[in-house]
């Protein structure tokens, strides 16, 4: 089993609710959570400050050891995430995006999929749950 983290990244905080869920459906695995606060908003840059910071923020979690990539970021995804699973020698995975309004609360694939977007489930023996 790979006892590596699995890293989840957002421009800020927002993806805190991702991390929640995913820890609910994965509860054996251990999460980096990266927000990056510093340089958010996103949204009013250009897709090549986009990605450069993306990619920053993708080498950051990399270095910390992360077995797979979770951008819970929408402009992040858009703007890096082709290039990034190129890139990128781990699973990079961008859950679906959340629209105002819906009742669902979840960005993650339903709890009977128990694994994220087509890459199988994770599964590793950590004894405590510090690295969330």
């Amino acid at each position: 089993m790979d006892a590596r983290p699995i890293g989840i990244f957002d421009s800020g905080m927002g993806g805190v609710s991702l991390l929640r869920d995913a820890r609910m459906l994965l509860p054996t695995e251990n999460f980096i959570y990266y927000g990056d606060n510093l340089n958010a908003p996103y949204g009013d840059r250009t897709e090549e400050e986009i990605l450069a910071l993306t990619e920053n923020s993708a080498d950051f979690l990399l270095q910390l050891g992360v077995k797979a990539l979770v951008i819970a970021c929408n402009t992040a995804t858009s703007a890096s995430i082709n290039i990034l699973r190129k890139k990128l020698d781990v699973p990079v995975i961008s859950p679906p995006a959340k629209f105002p309004g819906t009742a669902k609360s979840s960005c993650l694939p339903p709890p009977q999929q128990r694994g994220l977007q087509g890459i199988g489930p994770f599964r590793s023996e950590c004894p405590t749950r510090s690295a969330c």
